[in-house]
Protein backbone atom coordinates (compact mmCIF):
# COMPACT_ATOMS: atom_id res chain seq x y z
CA UNK A 1 0.00 0.00 0.00
CA UNK A 2 1.43 3.40 -0.89
CA UNK A 3 2.16 5.91 1.86
CA UNK A 4 -0.35 8.48 0.64
CA UNK A 5 -3.23 6.00 0.81
CA UNK A 6 -2.06 4.80 4.24
CA UNK A 7 -1.83 8.40 5.53
CA UNK A 8 -5.33 9.11 4.28
CA UNK A 9 -6.65 6.01 6.07
CA UNK A 10 -4.86 7.00 9.29
CA UNK A 11 -6.35 10.51 9.10
CA UNK A 12 -9.81 9.07 8.41
CA UNK A 13 -9.60 6.65 11.34
CA UNK A 14 -8.38 9.33 13.72
CA UNK A 15 -11.15 11.67 12.53
CA UNK A 16 -13.74 8.92 13.22
CA UNK A 17 -12.38 8.42 16.73
CA UNK A 18 -12.36 12.15 17.46
CA UNK A 19 -15.87 12.63 16.07
CA UNK A 20 -17.09 9.72 18.17
CA UNK A 21 -15.63 11.20 21.33
CA UNK A 22 -17.21 14.58 20.57
CA UNK A 23 -20.55 12.90 19.93
CA UNK A 24 -20.36 10.93 23.18
CA UNK A 25 -19.50 14.07 25.15
CA UNK A 26 -22.88 15.46 24.12
CA UNK A 27 -24.42 12.59 26.09
CA UNK A 28 -22.18 12.01 29.10
CA UNK A 29 -19.16 13.22 31.03
CA UNK A 30 -15.65 12.44 29.84
CA UNK A 31 -14.88 10.33 32.92
CA UNK A 32 -17.80 8.02 32.03
CA UNK A 33 -16.67 7.34 28.46
CA UNK A 34 -14.74 4.17 27.67
CA UNK A 35 -12.64 3.10 24.71
CA UNK A 36 -15.42 0.62 23.91
CA UNK A 37 -17.96 3.47 23.80
CA UNK A 38 -15.77 5.35 21.33
CA UNK A 39 -15.00 2.40 19.09
CA UNK A 40 -18.62 1.26 19.06
CA UNK A 41 -19.73 4.75 18.02
CA UNK A 42 -17.00 4.86 15.35
CA UNK A 43 -17.80 1.31 14.19
CA UNK A 44 -14.17 0.30 14.73
CA UNK A 45 -12.60 -2.34 16.94
CA UNK A 46 -10.64 -1.65 20.13
CA UNK A 47 -7.42 -2.82 18.50
CA UNK A 48 -7.73 -0.06 15.92
CA UNK A 49 -8.10 2.50 18.71
CA UNK A 50 -4.88 1.27 20.36
CA UNK A 51 -2.99 1.46 17.05
CA UNK A 52 -3.50 5.22 17.23
CA UNK A 53 -3.86 6.12 20.92
CA UNK A 54 -2.68 4.70 24.21
CA UNK A 55 -5.86 5.78 26.03
CA UNK A 56 -8.73 8.28 25.90
CA UNK A 57 -6.57 11.03 27.40
CA UNK A 58 -4.10 10.59 24.53
CA UNK A 59 -7.00 11.03 22.08
CA UNK A 60 -8.10 14.17 23.94
CA UNK A 61 -4.56 15.56 23.86
CA UNK A 62 -4.43 14.99 20.09
CA UNK A 63 -7.70 16.91 19.76
CA UNK A 64 -6.22 19.77 21.81
CA UNK A 65 -3.18 19.84 19.55
CA UNK A 66 -5.40 20.05 16.45
CA UNK A 67 -7.37 22.94 17.91
CA UNK A 68 -4.32 24.90 19.04
CA UNK A 69 -2.68 24.31 15.65
CA UNK A 70 -5.75 25.69 13.88
CA UNK A 71 -5.80 28.78 16.13
CA UNK A 72 -2.07 29.32 15.53
CA UNK A 73 -2.61 29.02 11.79
CA UNK A 74 -5.30 31.72 11.88
CA UNK A 75 -2.96 33.98 13.85
CA UNK A 76 -0.11 33.29 11.42
CA UNK A 77 -2.40 34.19 8.51
CA UNK A 78 -3.32 37.53 10.16
CA UNK A 79 -1.81 40.43 8.27
CA UNK A 80 -2.77 43.79 9.80
CA UNK A 81 -3.48 46.62 7.40
CA UNK A 82 -3.63 50.38 7.86
CA UNK A 83 -7.38 50.12 8.50
CA UNK A 84 -6.70 47.67 11.34
CA UNK A 85 -4.98 50.30 13.49
CA UNK A 86 -8.04 50.77 15.69
CA UNK A 87 -9.48 47.28 15.48
CA UNK A 88 -8.67 43.60 15.90
CA UNK A 89 -11.76 42.45 14.01
CA UNK A 90 -9.74 40.98 11.15
CA UNK A 91 -8.26 38.41 13.57
CA UNK A 92 -11.22 38.06 15.94
CA UNK A 93 -13.85 37.27 13.29
CA UNK A 94 -12.04 34.23 11.81
CA UNK A 95 -11.42 32.86 15.32
CA UNK A 96 -15.06 33.33 16.35
CA UNK A 97 -16.25 31.81 13.05
CA UNK A 98 -14.01 28.81 13.68
CA UNK A 99 -15.38 28.39 17.21
CA UNK A 100 -18.95 28.60 15.91
CA UNK A 101 -18.27 26.01 13.22
CA UNK A 102 -16.51 23.71 15.72
CA UNK A 103 -18.76 24.35 18.69
CA UNK A 104 -18.69 20.82 20.10
CA UNK A 105 -14.92 20.47 20.31
CA UNK A 106 -14.45 24.06 21.49
CA UNK A 107 -17.07 23.54 24.18
CA UNK A 108 -15.24 20.42 25.28
CA UNK A 109 -11.89 22.17 25.48
CA UNK A 110 -13.13 25.30 27.24
CA UNK A 111 -15.41 23.49 29.69
CA UNK A 112 -14.19 19.96 30.32
CA UNK A 113 -12.10 19.26 33.42
CA UNK A 114 -10.50 16.33 31.62
CA UNK A 115 -9.01 18.71 29.09
CA UNK A 116 -5.64 18.69 30.81
CA UNK A 117 -4.07 22.08 30.36
CA UNK A 118 -5.85 23.39 27.27
CA UNK A 119 -6.82 26.73 28.80
CA UNK A 120 -3.26 27.34 29.97
CA UNK A 121 -1.94 26.47 26.51
CA UNK A 122 -4.58 28.69 24.88
CA UNK A 123 -3.57 31.48 27.27
CA UNK A 124 0.07 31.03 26.27
CA UNK A 125 -0.83 31.08 22.56
CA UNK A 126 -2.71 34.38 22.95
CA UNK A 127 0.04 35.92 25.05
CA UNK A 128 2.85 34.79 22.81
CA UNK A 129 1.19 36.00 19.62
CA UNK A 130 -0.63 39.01 21.02
CA UNK A 131 2.47 40.51 22.51
CA UNK A 132 3.89 41.32 19.08
CA UNK A 133 0.60 42.87 17.98
CA UNK A 134 0.30 45.03 21.10
CA UNK A 135 3.95 46.08 21.11
CA UNK A 136 3.50 47.69 17.70
CA UNK A 137 0.55 49.68 19.07
CA UNK A 138 1.99 50.44 22.53
CA UNK A 139 5.79 50.34 22.19
CA UNK A 140 6.45 52.27 25.41
CA UNK A 141 4.64 49.91 27.81
CA UNK A 142 6.80 47.99 30.27
CA UNK A 143 6.99 44.21 30.61
CA UNK A 144 4.96 44.12 33.84
CA UNK A 145 2.13 46.02 32.18
CA UNK A 146 2.12 43.60 29.24
CA UNK A 147 2.08 40.65 31.64
CA UNK A 148 -0.89 41.97 33.61
CA UNK A 149 -2.71 43.02 30.44
CA UNK A 150 -2.46 39.55 28.91
CA UNK A 151 -3.53 37.85 32.13
CA UNK A 152 -6.58 40.10 32.18
CA UNK A 153 -7.64 39.89 28.54
CA UNK A 154 -6.85 36.22 28.02
CA UNK A 155 -9.00 34.95 30.85
CA UNK A 156 -11.61 37.58 30.04
CA UNK A 157 -11.70 36.44 26.41
CA UNK A 158 -11.94 32.79 27.45
CA UNK A 159 -14.83 33.71 29.76
CA UNK A 160 -16.54 35.63 26.98
CA UNK A 161 -16.18 32.70 24.56
CA UNK A 162 -17.35 30.16 27.15
CA UNK A 163 -20.42 32.24 27.94
CA UNK A 164 -21.22 32.60 24.24
CA UNK A 165 -20.87 28.86 23.62
CA UNK A 166 -22.86 27.93 26.75
CA UNK A 167 -25.67 30.32 25.85
CA UNK A 168 -26.11 28.69 22.46
CA UNK A 169 -24.27 31.42 20.57
CA UNK A 170 -27.21 33.69 21.34
CA UNK A 171 -25.69 36.82 19.85
CA UNK A 172 -24.41 37.15 16.28
CA UNK A 173 -20.75 36.41 15.66
CA UNK A 174 -20.04 39.93 14.42
CA UNK A 175 -21.52 41.42 17.58
CA UNK A 176 -19.39 39.14 19.76
CA UNK A 177 -16.29 40.12 17.77
CA UNK A 178 -17.11 43.80 18.27
CA UNK A 179 -17.59 43.29 22.02
CA UNK A 180 -14.26 41.46 22.28
CA UNK A 181 -12.55 44.09 20.13
CA UNK A 182 -13.79 46.96 22.31
CA UNK A 183 -12.89 45.10 25.52
CA UNK A 184 -9.37 44.20 24.39
CA UNK A 185 -8.49 47.57 22.89
CA UNK A 186 -10.17 49.46 25.74
CA UNK A 187 -8.14 47.55 28.28
CA UNK A 188 -5.01 47.98 26.19
CA UNK A 189 -5.51 51.73 26.00
CA UNK A 190 -5.89 52.01 29.76
CA UNK A 191 -3.25 49.48 30.80
CA UNK A 192 -0.60 49.97 28.13
CA UNK A 193 -1.25 53.48 26.73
Amino acid sequence: MNDQKKDRRVRRTRRLLKDSLISLLQEKEFKNISVTDITTRADLNRGTFYLHYSDIYHLLLDMEEDLLHDFQQMIDDYRPTESDQNSLLSILIPIIDYIAENRAICHLMFENDASSDFQDRFHHLIQQNGCAIMQTRFPDADDDSYQMFFEFITYGTIGLLRSWINNGQDIPREQLAQIADRAILGAAGRMLG
